[in-house]
């Protein structure tokens, strides 16, 4: 992918915003070539990692125990959620209590 684009960055036909464009490609693209054997064997134990973590958190049964409705005798009912789920009413929990606590002057 880099080679091409060298290549077309040689070019003088090239607007100075395509330029631009092609200048941030070339960037991000060098940040992934790994010229060093070991930096190579590493940033691949790296990604398996990733990959075991990635599993793992696929798998793993989100959600939160609701102690306010849970009825009689103090039974808790739990509520499955997504990862996006729970981070939505995370951040709304977080928004309600700043608001309670500063009132009028968050913006």
């Amino acid at each position: 992918q880099l080679l091409p684009l060298l290549y077309t960055l040689q070019r003088s036909d090239l607007s100075a915003e395509q330029r631009k464009v092609l200048q941030v490609l070339e960037r991000t693209f060098k940040c992934y070539i790994t010229e060093d054997p070991a930096a190579g064997s590493l940033k691949e134990k790296l990604n398996d990692a990733e990959a075991k973590l990635a599993q793992a958190r696929n798998t793993m049964n989100l959600g939160y125990t609701d102690v306010e409705s849970g009825g009689p005798c103090g039974v808790v009912r739990w509520v499955g959620n997504s990862q996006n789920t729970l981070t939505l009413g995370i951040q709304q929990v977080l928004l309600v209590l700043l608001l309670s606590q500063h009132g009028s002057e968050v913006e």
